[in-house]
């Protein structure tokens, strides 16, 4: 018996969270050959730096938005390289190890958004956190792990850029807080993702493994 095939006629999602590769993913859940005809491709990032654009536009008070690395497509960035021009905004395309740690020291704040996401945990949070960063993350599955007084969660959809900007003011003006929430994401990372926390588990999941068999 041959495989149905069916067709989906779509755009493309440089998020790989909807239009034409959604549409393959369900094919294939259904046991269905899936073949495709590209509509449109959309310009689009899942870090939401959109948001954060708008977001800081009517912050009060000195700050400057550091965005740092690659976009998913050139058209993305193409589309909010105007934004980039103003004075506030530093843009910095790639960065190596040594300027990256730099960096990363120099941050009083750190904004990792992801949506939608592929279920991952952020590197960068994480290496922000256990510098004793605040960092505002995306309410999810994945930023649920973490202690309620390590990260700041900001809700996706309509609510998220006004939610960011309101979270983003509080920390510029409340210095101490900012301390408070970096110390808590440092203990937090420090104890629970150190290398040896992580060695052991590994070593129970192991130990579990070798009993079983």
């Amino acid at each position: 018996m041959k495989q149905p095939v069916a067709l989906t006629i779509a755009g493309s999602d440089s998020c790989a969270g909807a239009g034409l590769q959604a549409d393959l993913r369900v094919f294939a859940a259904l046991g269905v050959s899936g073949v495709s005809v590209v509509a449109a491709v959309t310009a689009q990032n899942a870090k939401r730096v959109r948001a954060v654009l708008d977001a800081c536009t009517s912050l009060e008070g000195p700050y400057r938005l550091l965005i740092g690395g690659e976009f998913s497509t050139p058209e993305y960035e193409t589309a909010l390289a105007p934004r980039f021009e103003s004075d506030r905004v530093i843009r910095r395309p790639y960065l190596d190890d040594a300027a990256f740690e730099r960096v990363l020291g120099a941050t009083d704040i750190g904004v990792n958004l992801r949506f939608p996401s592929a279920g991952e945990t952020s590197g960068l949070v994480m290496r922000m956190m256990s510098l004793g960063k605040p960092v505002l993350v995306t309410g999810s599955d994945e930023s649920s792990a973490f202690p309620d007084n390590a990260v700041i969660r900001v809700d996706s959809g309509e609510a998220e850029t006004e939610m960011l900007r309101a979270y983003l003011q509080w920390l510029i003006e409340e210095p101490e807080i900012r301390a408070r929430i970096g110390q808590s994401a440092a203990a937090h990372v420090n104890g629970v993702h150190s290398l040896s926390s992580v060695a052991e588990r590994y070593g129970e999941i192991l130990r579990h493994s070798t009993t079983e068999t």
